[in-house]
């Protein structure tokens, strides 16, 4: 304990005087990831994945890994202090043999060594099962893994270097990771089994050779830990914070556990109860965790349990015996910080720019920033009202614009500043790079609050000129006194709010970031700025955001470098664009292309602006420019109040049943009903397989188990088998069900019950056997980079070289204009002709190819190496809106994906896959906030496998109210509920993360004129027993938790309830309208049309009461609802609370 104790006190030192150094020193740091543990690191933790320039891969003596550590960045005294040492690396395994004989791969056979300088070695076994390894029975990326060392290796000593390399040759490769964010000051490697060493690798693909994630740990944790829990006293002596929760809940005593504890040794648990207690355990996916048990002690040997649970017994105490782990689990970021009143307050300052010589000021009531102007262009100063500082922190980071050219990086204070000349409320001012001979126009503008920057340029050399740039380029900022106070929003799928370090990349016009706009604000300070590009054509392009430098996490650096070739080719792609640095940066940065000598080219505008408060000010900003700039279908609409989206009705059996068509699906009378459907294979079938194969070859589609199991069947009024998935004519109305007249009977019928009939349709793919493959190849798409999915190449065509298939079926440009115009039309003709409530345009929203044919015009320009997609797809759905509004025809125009706010402009609704493409941990919630700011879109997430501790499906769907898309519906109480509050939940004032009392429980508010709900999800990862909101105590109004019938009462201003950790709930306030006197039910109010019913949880079983009545008792029904004359619940009670 005294050796724990020395060292913390060198810790908090450390710590203490980390705000003297000065900015310029050494890239070396202390970290202390827990009391009692000190980390010597120079890398950021930030790994961009398994590519040749972030590992150096290992097989055989001969390369070899070496960093030299500078054992003087130690505190003083803190190495002969340390119990245990660490070295840690971050690497990875992988075993070729798994594909060089798949039929018996040799496993992980192999050796590699740690060799200290001075000869001493430890040699480990690539099966080691520390190392995340990549084989026949595991498939893990690099990560950290700690190899104990002998303290002694580095006592008396400056510096020490260590080495990693195979041992043998063989096919096991070792893959020592390398952060490129960090330039590369203490890391070298061999490739001549270390007669020679360099440390520029990889100079010659123009690339940073960074550092090699390793990292020396002093650890002087005790050997033993413990914790207890006893009734009446709650948690006590648990210095290791091991219990997270603890609490006797009537039924069943449950105890959830913190990781940590050493897991490779054992933890044990004694229970003070009696003799009959039942005991589970289970880890944090829920599966069950073994354990053995003397008497009411039980040892976990193995596993890692989450949650233990006593049953049959009433538990006094709990007492834990354990090791204490080195490291804890990194803490979840915190998404709703509170903010505080603004700092500063705007001014009523008219936009004025004055030029002084060499300097520039520009001013509005919002912003004041001042320009360097000879001899090279800078920004030197921005002041922002609301935060009242300038937030420059370093004024030499921001460099306004860089250029990457051929490797090199310029940027505006590289070049000359040939010309400065007045605008109106701003300045213009040419800057010339001698090499590579670009002349950049740069303008800056004040406007009423904000700054609008623009950029020209011109190509003054002789030759071609291939570059990427990043404009503009804003860095060194800090808002608040302390960087940790300032915090951010971030446009990737539905957000990310956060505070942590962080490195973020997201491609805009490639469904990954949503809307073009980046916000940075203070917590202290009570304000913040935005950066947004101004870009009504919605062109390609990557926001990227920076905050310090290192994360703690890896999901805290995503850089979007790009691995899907066809769609984004990486290599023309400048993911560093932003680079790295002490506080704050922002950029947008663009892909390559190249400039002819004279030619020129304009970016978009970027605008910048300051803001009170926290993000949600500078996103309705956003949300309200976007809608000034593409008017958005009417909210609400024909989707609104819709939950439950079903659909591939007909893909896998025939629409046909019994000689008519299949009407057994329609209504809401099932379980689970649908609110939407979307019929599938509704156009005339086709009899062969793809690439015309006949039937009796289906053996070649293996490998897609898919198209045999599935597509193929019989059709039962012909008893001949036809695909259903052979895409390209949409017409026929399979004339052998009766055709057109009968399909469009059968859509009625589906509307008559109630429901929204939907028809798939896929421009992008085009069958073989198709009359309209005559347009193949001409608008077909041509990209010689695409790789199409093994399963799905089976008879590919090869000619013309580059044609581009997938799913079996050739892919068509949609950018190509004629091709465009055809789908319009069709699209509309389908409508016209069937009387379909709308269409849903599969694989439209998620980008696309890139199309480099020469046979066809494009809509949008290919030049360069950014996508135009979604800019054509864009152009699609607004053709169809127009063509059928002329018209008079309405329809619900649906996507696969939102794609971006251009786009979902024109849509009435868009499936998402954010709840399980998006995870990440730098989202603890996903929210999603297309959901609450683009409302006239109504999204309808797609899930496949919650998995990995993620919450169970409709926790994330409830939390978000957004709709359910075909592969996992809502049940039927949690659609129910929704049903009742429609007027709230989707027609009323929303409201995301608005404040909980409980940190990590993070709420969103729906209202109406009469009621308000809270929708509650529990990011902690424990239990919650707490109050979780704060409310205004009213006699007339109460409180019901919906998903369970609980009705709440406040207790000194506060609702608390119980959560499970990824769990959501929902909390309704209702007028107090309904009671019970004297045995009779009583309505305060009673609206013309409504009534009082008695329900059961799923909305199924409703029987009407007469008020004043004696209140009858009916099996199954616990809730009595006031509903209007829509349906919507007005107050509900459950039996229990009258």
């Amino acid at each position: 304990m005294m050796m724990y104790n020395e060292l913390k006190r060198i810790i908090a030192s450390v710590i203490a005087s980390a705000a003297l150094l000065p900015l310029g020193g050494a890239e070396w740091r202390v970290d202390s990831p827990r009391p009692g543990v000190l980390e010597l690191a120079n890398d950021n933790n930030s790994w961009g994945g398994l590519n040749p320039f972030d590992v150096l891969p290992c097989n055989g003596p001969g390369n070899i890994a070496a960093k030299v550590f500078p054992l003087t960045k130690l505190p003083a005294g803190s190495l002969e202090k340390a119990d245990k040492v660490y070295l840690k690396l971050h690497i990875g395994v992988f075993d070729y043999s798994t594909a060089l004989n798949k039929e018996a791969p040799n496993g992980l056979t192999e050796k590699f060594r740690i060799r200290f300088d001075g000869g001493k070695e430890i040699v480990l076994n690539t099966a080691d099962p520390r190392l995340p390894a990549r084989s026949a029975t595991s498939n893990k990326l690099n990560g950290w893994v700690e190899i104990p060392i002998d303290k002694s290796l580095l006592l008396n000593r400056e510096e020490i270097s260590i080495s990693v390399a195979k041992v043998d040759d063989g096919d096991d490769f070792i893959y020592p990771s390398i952060d490129r964010s960090v330039k590369n000051t203490a890391s070298s490697v061999s490739r001549d089994g270390g007669k020679s060493w360099s440390r520029d690798w990889n100079r010659e693909q123009s690339q940073e050779c960074g550092e090699f994630m390793m990292r020396l740990k002093l650890s002087s944790v005790g050997e033993q830990g413990s914790a207890e829990w006893t009734a009446g006293n709650g948690i006590v002596g648990d210095s290791e914070q091991l219990f997270a929760y603890a609490a006797d809940e009537g039924e069943l005593f449950r105890l959830e556990l913190r990781r940590h504890w050493d897991e490779s040794r054992p933890l044990t648990l004694a229970f003070a109860t009696e003799p009959g207690a039942e005991f589970s355990a289970v880890d944090e996916k829920g599966a069950a965790v073994d354990f053995t048990r003397r008497g009411n002690t039980l040892v976990f040997q193995r596993g890692v349990p989450f949650a233990v649970e006593c049953r049959n017994a009433e538990v006094r105490s709990v007492k834990a015996s354990f090791s204490p782990a080195d490291e804890w689990p990194v803490e979840r970021p915190d998404m709703t910080p509170e903010v505080c009143s603004p700092a500063g307050a705007r001014t009523g300052s008219a936009p004025s720019c004055r030029i002084d010589g060499a300097t520039v000021v520009l001013e509005n009531g919002a912003l004041r920033a001042v320009f360097e102007v000879s001899p090279k262009l800078a920004l030197k100063s921005l002041f922002c009202a609301e935060v009242d500082k300038d937030i420059l922190k370093d004024v030499d980071a921001s460099r306004i614009f860089r250029i990457q050219v051929g490797g090199k990086v310029y940027d505006a204070r590289d070049g000359r500043v040939t010309s400065v000349k007045p605008l109106p409320n701003g300045f213009q001012a040419v800057v010339l790079l001698e090499e590579p001979r670009l002349e950049c126009t740069v303008s800056v503008i004040a406007e009423q609050d904000e700054l609008r920057f623009k950029l020209e340029l011109a190509n003054r050399g002789v030759a071609d000129v291939d570059f990427a740039m990043a404009f503009p380029h804003l860095d060194g900022i800090m808002l608040s006194a302390k960087a940790a106070d300032d915090f951010y929003l971030f446009p990737f799928g539905g957000g990310i709010i956060g505070g942590e370090n962080c490195h973020f990349r997201s491609v805009y016009g490639q469904n990954d970031a949503w809307w073009q706009m980046i916000d940075l604000f203070s917590r202290t300070s009570g304000g913040g700025v935005y950066l947004r590009s101004d870009d009504p054509e919605a062109s390609y392009k990557f926001l990227n955001l920076r905050k310090g430098k290192g994360v703690k996490h890896p999901d805290f650096y995503h850089l979007c470098t790009g691995t899907a070739p066809g769609f984004f080719e990486s290599e023309h792609h400048w993911p560093h664009a932003l680079g790295e640095g002490e506080y704050a940066g922002l950029a947008i940065d663009y892909a390559e292309r190249s400039l002819r000598p004279g030619e020129k080219i304009t970016l978009p505008d970027a605008v910048i602006g300051t803001h009170a408060g926290s993000w949600k000010t500078a996103m309705q900003r956003y949300s309200d420019w976007a809608a000034g700039v593409w008017p958005r279908m009417p909210f609400p609409g024909k989707l609104t109040g819709q939950w439950n989206y079903r659909a591939g009705m007909g893909l896998g059996a025939s629409l046909w049943k019994d000689g008519k068509y299949d009407t057994s699906y329609q209504g809401k009378h099932h379980k689970r009903p649908a609110d939407i459907w979307e019929l599938c294979s509704w156009w005339t079938l086709t009899k062969s397989l793809y690439w015309k194969l006949p039937f009796e070859e289906i053996g070649r589609f293996a490998k897609d188990p898919w198209v045999e199991k599935v597509l193929v069947w019989r059709d039962p009024a012909t008893g001949e088998k036809v695909l259903s998935y052979a895409l390209g004519d949409y017409d026929g109305y399979n004339p052998q069900w009766g055709g057109l007249p009968a399909f469009r009977q059968h859509l009625q019928d589906l509307k008559n019950a109630g429901q929204v009939a939907l028809l798939y349709y896929d421009a992008v793919l085009m069958d073989a056997s198709a009359r309209n493959a005559k347009m193949v190849p001409e608008f077909a798409v041509i990209n010689h980079q695409y790789k199409c999915a093994p399963a799905h190449d089976v008879a590919n065509p090869t000619m013309p070289p580059g044609i581009v298939a997938k799913f079996h079926q050739y892919a068509m440009c949609v950018n190509a204009g004629k091709f465009a115009d055809y789908t319009i039309d069709d699209v509309v003709r389908v409508v016209e002709e069937t009387g379909a409530d709308g269409v849903r345009l599969d694989e439209f929203g998620g980008g696309g190819h890139l199309c480099f044919s020469t046979m066809h015009e494009h809509l949008f320009s290919n030049e360069g190496w950014g996508n135009p997609v979604l800019q054509a797809v864009a152009y699609i759905t607004r053709g169809i809106r127009e063509k059928l509004g002329r018209s008079g025809k309405e329809v619900l125009l649906l996507t696969e994906f939102p794609g971006y706010d251009m786009l979902v402009s024109t849509l009435d609704g868009a499936l998402s896959y954010d709840g399980i493409a998006r995870r990440s941990f730098a989202r603890p919630a996903q929210i999603n906030l297309l959901r609450f700011y683009f409302r006239n879109c109504k999204l309808f997430e797609i899930i496949e496998d919650a998995g990995d501790h993620k919450p169970a499906p409709h926790d994330l769907w409830l939390w978000n109210a957004v709709g359910v898309y075909n592969s996992g519906e809502y049940p039927d109480h949690i659609r129910s509920l929704l049903l009742d509050n429609n007027d709230a939940f989707d027609y009323g004032e929303i409201e995301p993360l608005v404040d909980s009392a409980a940190k990590g429980v993070y709420a969103n508010r729906f209202a109406s004129d009469r009621k308000r709900i809270w929708t509650l999800f529990n990011a902690t990862g424990y239990t919650v027993d707490q109050p979780l909101l704060k409310v205004a105590p009213r006699e007339d109004v109460h409180y019901v938790e919906l998903t369970t019938g609980r009705e709440l009462t406040p207790q000194d201003g506060m609702l608390s309830c119980r959560v499970r950790p990824q769990k959501t709930i929902a909390i309704a306030e209702y007028p107090r309208l309904i009671s019970l006197k004297d045995g009779k039910l009583q309505a305060k109010e009673m609206p013309a049309g409504a009534k009082l019913v008695a329900s059961d949880a799923d909305g199924r079983k409703n029987v009407e009461l007469v008020p004043g009545a004696p209140l009858p008792e009916l099996a199954g029904t616990d809730r009595i609802k006031l509903i209007d004359a829509d349906g919507i619940v007005l107050d509900i009670r459950y039996r229990d609370s009258l």
